[in-house]
């Protein structure tokens, strides 16, 4: 159920209660963490960004809850998915994620700072080299020109040389990424090795989840001017909110959409025309934000509402206290 109160400023305010219907999902996913000794932990992991992982790992084992660093432990990895280990570069522990383990070994580290991921490679000799990369724009008095290093090139070049029929995919790699890295990691394992395949630390694909919520709301327009003038009166607005998620965004992030209607009360002319009904409705565009965390869920959502033949812009806040997995009460500000 919806409360709203629209300002004159034409910026609406909107309290809503709504029970609706999902498939819940969890910030935490099943894996299991690796010791110094070992032994292995399972629980349920806690799934965050790469920065924030290449730094810690949170284990949860019923109510417990443990945060490891990587000076604590080897790894740990997602149950079909990411794969995490502990190695020093420069002197400092962090988490690598170990994207292939064969002839030819390929890690990643994604920096907080600089929002880029650098890429390791080890061989089985176990040597252990970084594969630098830079972008960059060289201005000259006539012209400015696109600069990528090549040092990668001669790197995997080396740490391959036992393979030369990879020269030409090497001298093909402008930029090193992971899906790159991975089939060179996979062509030279076969190229050198027949007795078994490399492993592929891929991240299972996640199901697009798609929930229902039917939302009943009480509108207040005042001084708000569309194609005809509106009553000063409370208007019903009922219909059905689709939320979609975006698993390539991990699980927090949706696609809010739907179909309100509504009947207005209006007038034209700076006369009242009693009797007369304006049917309207609201289609929202939005992506949704919901960080799950425990029973209370705050959310966001941006994006557009077509509403009487106009594209409007609209940013929600609030939150969702869930009962139960299927069951929440809803609190929004819009």
């Amino acid at each position: 159920m919806f409360f709203s109160i629209r300002l004159r400023s034409g910026l609406p305010i909107l309290f809503y209660f709504c029970f609706y219907c999902l498939t819940a999902q969890t910030e935490y996913r099943p894996g299991y963490v690796i010791t110094k000794k070992q032994d292995t932990l399972f629980g349920a992991l806690d799934y965050r960004s790469d920065a924030i992982m290449s730094k810690r790992c949170r284990l949860q084992k019923g109510v417990d809850i443990k945060d490891f660093s990587p000076e604590d432990i080897k790894g740990f990895r997602f149950e079909d998915g990411k794969y995490f280990v502990s190695r020093s570069i420069d002197g400092e522990q962090f988490f690598l994620q170990y994207l292939v383990k064969g002839k030819l070994d390929i890690f990643s580290l994604h920096e907080n700072s600089s929002g880029k991921s650098i890429y390791y490679v080890q061989n089985d000799r176990g040597d252990f080299k970084a594969l630098p990369y830079e972008e960059s724009i060289l201005d000259t008095d006539a012209n400015r020109f696109f600069k990528e290093t090549q040092i990668h090139k001669g790197i995997l070049s080396l740490m391959t040389a036992d393979a030369p029929v990879l020269r030409n995919q090497i001298n093909k790699m402008n930029k090193p990424t992971q899906q790159r890295l991975i089939r060179l990691a996979k062509d030279y394992h076969k190229a050198v090795c027949d007795t078994e395949s490399c492993i592929v630390f891929e991240e299972k694909k996640r199901k697009v989840k798609f929930a229902l919520e039917y939302a009943v709301s009480w509108f207040n327009y005042s001084d708000y001017i569309v194609e005809n003038y509106v009553a000063d009166t409370p208007v019903l607005f009922q219909g059905v909110l689709a939320h979609i998620s975006i698993p390539s965004m991990g699980d927090k992030w949706y696609v809010r959409t739907g179909f309100l209607v509504g009947k207005e009360t209006a007038y034209t002319n700076t006369q009242w025309t009693d009797g007369t009904s304006l049917t309207n409705f609201k289609i929202p565009l939005q992506l949704e934000y919901i960080h799950y965390k425990g029973n209370i869920k705050p959310k966001l959502a941006y994006g557009v509402v077509l509403h009487e033949n106009r594209m409007l812009s609209s940013f929600n806040a609030g939150f969702q206290y869930h009962f139960t997995e299927k069951l929440a009460v809803s609190l929004r500000l819009v």
